[in-house]
């Protein structure tokens, strides 16, 4: 990066306050969630998580902690896990990602190495840039999501997806059930647009949230921090718009 270019800051509890969470920039409909999530990243930087983003307005960031503490159902000991990575608008194409991840690489030295839920959805990074620099799919589920792994020492063990992940199933059988975590700002208001189409179908609604990364980590949708379940079996971990949300759930109820 240039130097008429903005640098990097790290969120942390002396700054968080000051700092704007770049993924809910946008429309004080958000504030709600702006507010849960500061919440989420302070009880984080206890234990060892980061947040660094791009000194610009602008939502580029990278969001990472040693696995014991992440919010994803994987199990991978002595591992920094990615919670997020996300390069959006003009940064694209700017090599600030590779720039982002470089930065949690260097730090996934002093671990086994860096492990991260990918594939080619809405919320995920594609896993092919993550194959691009380095990392390798060492898990899949069935439902279409990745584990890539960065591992500098082949003698680390390997990660994996934990069971319930893997399967991808609840027990709520009936109706639409949502596992989610504050982890992301635009949860409150998709949550509760979601949960309103469900009950339009007529569906019951449920709601389990996540308060601790163990519960996390135990999560039924390999996102972890997010899923939505009709009759008991994961449909997606997609924060959806009202509209998208009924088109899935007509064809999933028609299927």
């Amino acid at each position: 990066m240039s130097d008429t270019e903005p640098g990097f800051v790290n969120l942390s509890a002396s700054n968080l306050a000051d700092e704007h969470i770049c993924c809910a920039i946008a429309g004080k409909q958000h504030q709600e969630g702006v507010d849960r999530k500061k919440a989420f990243l302070a009880r984080g930087f206890e234990q060892g998580l980061v947040f660094r983003k791009l000194d610009a307005r602008g939502k580029v960031f990278i969001e990472y902690a040693p696995a014991e503490a992440a919010w994803r159902p994987v199990v991978a000991p002595g591992y920094l896990v990615i919670h997020c990575l996300w390069v959006s608008g003009r940064y694209k194409g700017q090599q600030i990602g590779r720039e982002l991840l470089q930065y949690c690489l260097d730090a996934g030295e002093a671990f086994q190495g860096v492990a991260v839920v990918a594939g080619r959805s809405p919320y995920l990074t594609d896993t092919r840039f993550y194959e691009h620099h380095g990392f390798a799919v060492v898990d899949r589920t069935g439902t279409g999501y990745d584990l890539a792994c960065y591992r500098p020492r082949k003698e680390a063990p390997t990660p994996h997806f934990a069971n319930n992940a893997k399967r991808g199933t609840v027990p709520e059988a009936d109706g639409v059930h949502f596992e989610c975590a504050y982890q992301c700002p635009f949860v409150p208001g998709c949550l509760h647009d979601m949960s309103e189409v469900a009950r339009e179908l007529g569906l019951q609604v449920t709601t389990r949230e996540l308060a601790t990364a163990e519960e996390a980590q135990s999560a039924a949708s390999p996102f972890g921090t997010f899923g939505a379940f009709l009759h008991g079996k994961l449909i997606t971990h997609e924060l959806m718009s009202p509209n998208k949300f009924m088109k899935l759930l007509e064809k999933e109820l028609q299927d």
